[in-house]
């Protein structure tokens, strides 16, 4: 080969001589292509998508029409025995494929399309190297690696990656590039690799903790090329964090017919993170149907509205469903007590007291009903008093049905009382309503048992026996009876009375 622009010949001869002489010119070498329309650009350019083919281009310039001044003039362009469906354009786009000569690594381009002058371009398709990655788990029990793709905070991973085609093999000289990439795009990791074997490199180990990496998918990229050949693939794998659902309101009390609210706060247990993204659900059973929770921001809770007209009175449990993607579902509940407000009613009772005799029977009527509703039955009725606790005696409710009670209340000691009436039922307002009661006192007769008069020696004592008794004829116990006037005052005294029974002082 020669790099002079003219090449000399010379010819010397000691006689003169005559002769016909040709010159062949065998080949003008190119060093390399292009991958752009530029000579200092030298290589292939190359697009690749992982699981496809690449697809391959490159350009060389034809600047001189050698057509007249060669015989048998082509150009003969060499490429790797697996670049495929070679597709060749002239300097003007012209698909001529079909007009060149196509051999396993050899493309011929024929003399008579060598007058087209400028870039020419010759498209291929090159086999995807990257064979397979895989990713594997570390199992501490087992002591070795398994293939899965799911994954958990905590758990130690790798990836495995062969290179190579069904057929060829190639040796891993040159570096594997390998990036992971987190769910929001973000690159969490980057590293270089050079096996220095045949078709198989892994990846360092790395821990995939709760608060360094991102719940979801997650791709692993790989890309690597000796020059020729070209890797580039990709798998997924799936990371999972726990998640914890507090609710704000284990239990709450409400008047039916209310409407209330609870709060849910919702986070990431690996890195405390509130979750309140747009694919997170949070669903409650209510009254046949569910109720769903919105997201508040600014509190960084989970918020719904449940309507006690849908449920009636009662205790009611309430199952809440949380679930987002690539986070285990969770469950939580709460309580509701729902209660019908009521009203209480003595109807034969009003704002003046109420006067009975000592003993004397008195029928308290009661009316308990739901504030506009019916009236509730199989209430519990408790009558109480101030005072003694003997000194009214009440009777078993009577339940007359429809939230109508009656009630018979005795006084047997007269005074004045504060009375209360009670109604109560489960999952209904208690309601009491207080009425004031006079007991009134009763006629009672006191009298000497020795008669009006009596006769008794001087300097001896004389016993004197009196009878309290109501105007029932029942003795009055713990009365204070006195001798209150003695005449003339000098010359006879007494001392204080002492009960002897029920009825008789002396």
């Amino acid at each position: 080969y020669w790099d002079e622009s003219t090449l000399s010949v010379g010819i010397t001869s000691n006689v003169s001589v005559s002769f016909n002489y040709e010159v062949w010119v065998l080949m003008h070498h190119f060093s390399n292509s292009s991958w752009t329309t530029h000579p200092t650009k030298k290589g292939v350019s190359y697009s690749i998508d992982a699981g496809q083919s690449a697809d391959l281009s490159t350009f060389t310039y034809i600047g001189s029409d050698l057509t007249n001044t060669y015989e048998n003039f082509s150009v003969f362009i060499y490429l790797p025995s697996d670049w495929e469906n070679t597709t060749i354009f002239d300097p003007f786009t012209n698909d001529v494929t079909s007009s060149c000569t196509l051999q396993s690594n050899l493309i011929i381009i024929p003399q008579s399309l060598l007058d087209r002058l400028g870039w020419w371009e010759l498209d291929f398709q090159g086999h995807n190297y990257a064979k397979s990655v895989t990713m594997q788990m570390y199992d501490d029990q087992a002591e070795d690696w398994s293939n899965t793709s799911l994954f958990r905070s905590g758990n130690i991973t790798r990836s495995v990656i062969e290179i190579g085609t069904p057929t060829v093999t190639p040796l891993i000289a040159d570096n594997v590039n390998v990036t992971w990439i987190e769910p929001d795009t973000s690159i969490w990791s980057e590293e270089s690799i050079v096996s220095g074997i045949v078709g198989v490199v892994n990846t360092s180990q790395r821990t995939l903790g709760g608060i360094n990496t991102t719940a979801g998918e997650w791709e692993v990229f790989v890309i690597w090329t000796n020059g020729t050949e070209i890797a580039y693939g990709s798998t997924t794998f799936d990371l999972y964090h726990s998640a914890s659902a507090t609710v704000t309101y284990p239990s709450l009390e409400t008047n039916y017919g209310l409407t209330i609210s609870n709060l849910i706060t919702y986070q990431d247990s690996d890195n405390g993170e509130y979750l309140l993204d747009d694919s997170v659900t949070i669903v409650a059973n209510w009254s046949g149907g569910s109720v769903s929770f919105t997201q508040n921001f600014a509190k960084n809770w989970w918020e719904a509205d449940f309507d006690t007209n849908l449920i009636g009175a009662g205790e009611f449990t309430v199952f809440v469903n949380v679930s987002r993607p690539y986070y285990d579902n969770i469950t939580a509940q709460f309580t509701v007590i729902s209660i019908y407000t009521t009203d209480l009613d003595l109807p034969l009772i009003g704002t003046s007291a109420v006067e009975v005799g000592l003993h004397e029977a008195y029928i308290i009527e009661i009316g308990y009903k739901r504030v506009a509703g019916p009236g509730i039955e199989g209430a519990t009725i408790t009558v109480s008093h101030n005072g003694p606790v003997d000194g009214i005696i009440e009777g078993v409710p009577n339940d007359l049905g429809n939230g109508d009670y009656s009630v018979q209340i005795t006084g047997f000691v007269s005074r004045q009382y504060q009375v209360t009436v009670t109604a109560s039922k489960d999952y209904h307002e208690e309601q009491s309503v207080s009425f004031t009661l006079i007991v009134g006192e009763t006629g009672t007769y006191f009298e000497s048992l020795n008669g009006s008069a009596d006769l008794v020696g001087f300097g001896l004592s004389y016993r004197l026996v009196m009878n309290y008794t109501n105007s029932t004829g029942d003795g009055l116990v713990g009365a204070d009876v006195q001798i209150t006037q003695i005449t003339p005052s000098t010359g006879l005294t007494a001392i204080p009375s002492i009960a002897v029974s029920s009825s008789v002082s002396r």
